[in-house]
């Protein structure tokens, strides 16, 4: 359970004037939010950002790369604070100096996934946390499909980026398509079962989209000039381990998910010879754990 006191939540109604304007259109909105963090939300366009939790070093680097360009572009992200390709988008959206909003599929009482709990900590400190949910409400399977609503209809639109057939992803979609969202999705392998999902959705009429630019010409932000990101110290983890700027890339391309030492020259760009020094200094320091076959994942 989080330690995190009652006092630190902020509730608001569908009564008050900072209620989501977005959520307020549904007429399946939720009566109540908490929220921790920054509040209200920026008067800016809002994208969803969502996918599969085991994702693919594809999926992670269109990731990775799209919402830096939309972050960039001052576009506020949206996602479900999920292993994966959510983790990937608020993640890359803090590196950035922009803000990432995550709803959340439980109650604070509770830091859902476990391996995201340092996550969660930096959006309650540099973007918002929101929930439906009750303080003691755990993270239930069934509680997720329906915060997906939520991530859609604080959004404009919605990126589907890896999908796998049944999946929360294609969830979100479908809710956005039904609340009268954009949906843009990123194309895949023919022959990868984390895009089967996103396939169906562009036959079904979604999107497809192969760049940022093809979302911010949807808003007219084409044209803008690049926001400035404000500069936020390293995460406290990274500064009490002294990691230098080389090991920090390493760790935010792991997850839990274990990676390959290939994939990670792939997504790195480094030689092996290179890596193979980052990742033992990083095993050292306890950051990362080596598994069976040549596979590196985040501590858990």
């Amino acid at each position: 359970m989080n330690s995190e006191p009652v006092a630190n939540i902020r509730k608001v109604t569908e009564l008050d004037p900072d209620y989501p304007k977005g959520l307020r259109e549904l007429a399946d909105r939720p009566p109540v939010l908490y929220i921790k963090g920054r509040w209200p939300v920026p008067d800016r366009c809002l994208i969803g950002i969502v996918g599969t939790r085991r994702a693919s070093p594809y999926g992670l680097e269109a990731a990775t790369r799209l919402t830096t360009d939309l972050v960039r572009r001052s576009m506020v992200t949206v996602s479900g604070l999920a292993s994966g390709i959510d983790a990937c988008a608020h993640r890359t959206t803090i590196q950035e100096g922009g803000w990432t909003v995550a709803v959340l599929g439980h109650g604070f009482g509770f830091q859902y996934p476990k391996e995201n709990a340092p996550l969660f900590s930096e959006i309650a400190a540099r973007g918002t946390l929101i929930t439906e949910f009750s303080y003691e409400t755990r993270p239930d399977p069934v509680n997720f499909p329906r915060r997906n609503r939520i991530i859609s209809g604080l959004s404009q639109g919605v990126l589907v980026v890896e999908a796998g057939h049944r999946s929360g992803a294609s969830i979100t979609a479908r809710y956005a398509a039904e609340q009268g969202r954009d949906v843009f999705v990123v194309p895949g392998s023919i022959f990868s079962s984390r895009s089967v999902g996103c396939h169906r959705l562009i036959k079904e009429g979604a999107r497809l989209v192969e760049s940022a630019d093809e979302i911010l010409e949807e808003y007219g932000l084409v044209g803008s000039q690049p926001s400035i990101s404000v500069p936020h110290p390293a995460p406290f983890s990274a500064r009490a381990e002294g990691l230098t700027t080389v090991e920090q890339k390493i760790v935010n391309l792991l997850s839990s998910v274990p990676l390959s030492v290939d994939e990670l020259v792939e997504l790195s760009g480094w030689p092996v010879d290179r890596l193979a020094e980052v990742l033992l200094s990083l095993e050292i320091k306890g950051r990362i754990q080596h598994k069976p076959g040549q596979l590196y994942a985040t501590k858990t």
